[in-house]
């Protein structure tokens, strides 16, 4: 794999995957929108190192990327977003008692409750 790589062949679908996120990153880095987010540079050599050295989990670490690439408030959406479907699916249970603190006798609302409750 090593040599392939190094030989510039990136035919491979794994390599051929990181390559579009390293393109996708690049544009980001261009249009200023990865500040967040200073060593995207490294992740994706450590990526490389992970194709050469287990192919198997790059998948896992190309995921770990994507994630790390996102804003926190884009971070925020999408666990509010995952939360809301193990709520509904019934993964996750919403106990009555945990909401009785300090917010008088108003009730919140189910989407501020899973909130509360996943963190």
């Amino acid at each position: 794999r090593e040599n392939k790589m190094n030989k510039g062949d990136r035919s491979d679908p794994q390599l051929m995957m990181l390559d579009e996120l390293a393109e996708e990153l690049q544009v980001l880095h261009s249009s200023c929108l990865l500040e967040h987010y200073p060593h995207w540079k490294m992740d994706l050599i450590e990526a490389e190192d992970v194709y050469i050295q287990s192919p198997k989990a790059l998948s896992l670490c190309v995921s770990r990327l994507r994630v790390k690439k996102l804003e926190r408030t884009q971070k925020q959406a999408r666990v509010q977003e995952l939360a809301q479907e193990l709520y509904a699916t019934g993964v996750t249970a919403i106990p009555p008692q945990i909401w009785n603190e300090d917010s008088g006798s108003v009730d919140p609302d189910e989407e501020e409750r899973i909130l509360r409750r996943l963190g």
